[in-house]
């Protein structure tokens, strides 16, 4: 395994080659590919934004996020939403990366980590939780937290409104207010819990969560001066 993100576009398309290539056949291909590993290696070791980076900042997460998650949040909707929102950062990623560009697996950790402590959370919470996960990318790349800070904000705001949206929409039509929450599930009367229609939530989490990354990353490069 390689750190690709530490590749020029060149190398990493040299690597790639040289991986697929290598072979008893081919020696020539091995020691390229075994010379760009070291090569990333080294550059991993003087890598500035991990000797920067400040590993109490990720203590901070679960402490954040215990203020943050909602009560009646259950195991199975965090993990829907951090199973979301970490797809969603990843699709993002894909979507708009350019060629040679590698995924930042920090970023999909934060976005999944992110959904956990956000589920049922308040817009408040949501924000501040948030910058909060933005903070600690910051300081895993090495950057300037504050660009990315401000735009975790203005994503999260937007995220929020319009995914709150879609749910509360969804829930009128699936969910009805004089939806019963007791019906008859079997002979002799049988009575058992009638649960929510699930797709508003799931539907409102993911496009909530499209809409955050959007806008987050369209605040953050104004921010920047739109580099």
């Amino acid at each position: 395994m390689t750190n690709n993100w530490l590749f020029t576009e060149k190398e990493n398309e040299a690597y790639k080659k040289a991986k697929a290539e290598c072979g008893p056949a081919n020696k020539a291909a091995c020691d390229t590919q075994k010379a760009l590993e070291d090569l990333s290696f080294k550059r991993l070791a003087a890598s500035e934004p991990l000797k920067e980076f400040n590993p109490e900042a990720v203590l901070f997460l679960p402490a954040g996020g215990g203020l943050t998650v909602s009560a009646e949040a259950t195991a199975v909707g965090k993990s829907i939403s951090a199973m979301l929102g970490a797809g969603v950062n990843y699709g993002y990623q894909i979507f708009n990366s350019k060629p040679g560009q590698s995924i930042d697996w920090s970023s999909v950790a934060l976005s999944g980590a992110a959904g956990w402590w956000t589920t049922g959370a308040t817009l408040s919470g949501t924000v501040g939780f948030n910058a909060l996960t933005s903070y600690v990318g910051s300081s895993v790349r090495g950057e300037a937290p504050m660009p990315g800070m401000l735009g975790a904000a203005l994503g999260s705001t937007i995220g929020y409104a319009g995914g709150s949206i879609i749910t509360k929409n969804g829930n009128a039509i699936l969910n009805p207010w004089y939806r019963p929450d007791w019906v008859t599930v079997g002979p002799y009367g049988i009575m058992g819990w009638n649960p929510k229609n699930p797709a508003p939530e799931i539907f409102g989490t993911g496009i909530g969560g499209m809409l955050q990354e959007y806008s987050g990353d369209w605040g953050q490069s104004k921010i920047n001066g739109g580099r």
